[in-house]
């Protein structure tokens, strides 16, 4: 997964007229962080709870802000990506899967930041990808999902 992000993110800085031609170590994490991680608008997420169920499921809360105001969602699903997934579609009429994910962490120890990669098509369009990096893995799995919507949201802007 990562190989296809590479790929489409270099797509992206070769169509940035923003960027010299030779690209230095610094422009593109500066680039990667504008676009994937640091972006929050539409939606930013302040918060979550989880709770797996005796049947396997689980259930989430979050408090996101779209838009500059502060809105709730509930989500059910097989895990905590999928109820976050669901909770999103049900609450702002998306129509949002996760195709991929992967995710790593950024060094070793109990201290380490994970980073989490998801592929997500839009109502069967052209998937796209999100990021998100923290140092709980479900927060930045659902970091990802956010990225990934806010591109999205960017896009179907244009």
């Amino acid at each position: 997964m990562t190989l296809i992000i590479s790929s489409r993110f270099s797509h992206f800085l070769e169509s940035d007229c923003l960027y010299p031609k030779e690209l230095t170590a610094e422009n593109i994490w500066e680039a990667f962080n504008a676009e994937y991680l640091d972006a929050n608008n539409p939606f930013s997420l302040f918060g979550y709870m989880e709770r797996q169920n005796a049947d396997g499921t689980c259930r989430i809360e979050a408090t996101l802000q779209h838009n500059g105001k502060e809105i709730m969602i509930y989500g059910k699903g097989n895990g905590p990506l999928a109820a976050f997934v669901n909770g999103m579609n049900d609450t702002f009429a998306l129509s949002l899967s996760i195709v991929n994910y992967s995710e790593h962490a950024t060094d070793s120890g109990s201290e380490a930041t994970a980073v989490a990669y998801v592929e997500v098509a839009h109502a069967n369009e052209k998937s796209l990808f999100g990021a998100g990096r923290h140092s709980n893995i479900t927060k930045a799995s659902l970091l990802a999902v956010v990225s990934a919507t806010n591109r999205l949201s960017r896009i179907s802007a244009c």
